[in-house]
């Protein structure tokens, strides 16, 4: 039998230099990444898959390319390299689709990183393993079954995007985990059954949480902003776009070292959302 490492390999490898040419060339990075307005107006939506190859710094990287390694190594020896690969691509498109729904009225909103593709494996192999132990990086040691590692993370991701309170593309992790997870469902119906108390709660906050995206809007903080600055007509964010194309047209002409620190840092501000 292959190992899943063959596909998983060249993946983390290409991410790996892709990511690298966006972090010293920021024109390279700012025509891939994904941003509302360029997607919906100038239709370039090779930027919902090609966003995924970008990361906004090393850390970033090397947390997603782990993450990845690790959980589609284990999806792929469950189910095969062919649904393992599937389900890295559809969850990155879902995660992101979903993110430029809730997102479609800030044209400013920008985007990148593969979590959304890494966060629909991990919810794969927790619908094919929920009563596996999965470790926590950050506390060495501690072990908690996977269907509540679930549901932690679902439960974090809605406070995230009620809240809109960090810098991390949550609309893009839940999108990713909805797909993976109704993936290996569909693909194995019996695990639902022999799991199904399991299922059922990982699938409550699933719910909700989509009960809140599309149907109450108002209860969002993000809603909210639009509220307010609706009669502006988003001004502060058009003269932020404004500022940005004078920084790009100055980098076009005399380089990215000719920047200010203060230009440079409206660039990081601006781009550095991470999925």
């Amino acid at each position: 039998m292959i190992s899943a490492e063959i596909i998983l390999f060249p993946i983390i490898v290409g991410i790996g230099i892709a990511s690298y040419k966006g972090f010293n060339d920021v024109l390279f990075f700012d025509r891939y990444k994904f941003e509302v307005q360029p997607i919906i107006l100038h239709k370039q939506y090779h930027r919902i898959v090609t966003s995924g190859l970008l990361h906004a710094d090393w850390i970033h990287l090397l947390f997603n390319a782990y993450v990845l390694y690790v959980f589609g190594l284990g999806v792929g020896e469950g189910i095969g390299i062919p649904d393992m690969a599937l389900i890295l691509l559809g969850s990155l498109v879902t995660g992101n689709l979903l993110a430029l729904f809730v997102h479609r009225e800030h044209p400013d909103y920008a985007a990148v990183g593969i979590s959304g593709g890494v966060s629909g494996l991990v919810f794969a192999y927790i619908a094919l393993y929920p009563g596996s132990e999965l470790g926590l990086i950050l506390i060495p040691g501690l072990e908690i079954p996977a269907w509540i590692f679930g549901l932690a993370y679902l439960l974090f991701s809605l406070r995230g995007i009620i809240g809109q309170m960090d810098n991390l593309g949550h609309e893009a992790h839940v999108g990713g985990s909805i797909f993976g997870f109704l993936f290996a469902l569909a693909k194995y119906p019996e695990l639902a059954l022999e799991q199904w108390w399991q299922v059922v709660l990982l699938s409550l906050p699933i719910l909700l949480i989509c009960y809140i995206i599309f149907f109450r809007r108002d209860i969002l903080i993000i809603g909210k902003k639009d509220d307010l600055l609706g009669s502006l007509k988003r001004g502060p964010n058009v003269s932020q776009e404004q500022e940005i194309d004078r920084v790009l047209d100055k980098i076009n002409k005399s380089g990215i070292d000719s920047l200010t620190s203060k230009e440079k840092e409206l660039l990081d501000k601006y781009s550095n959302r991470r999925n």
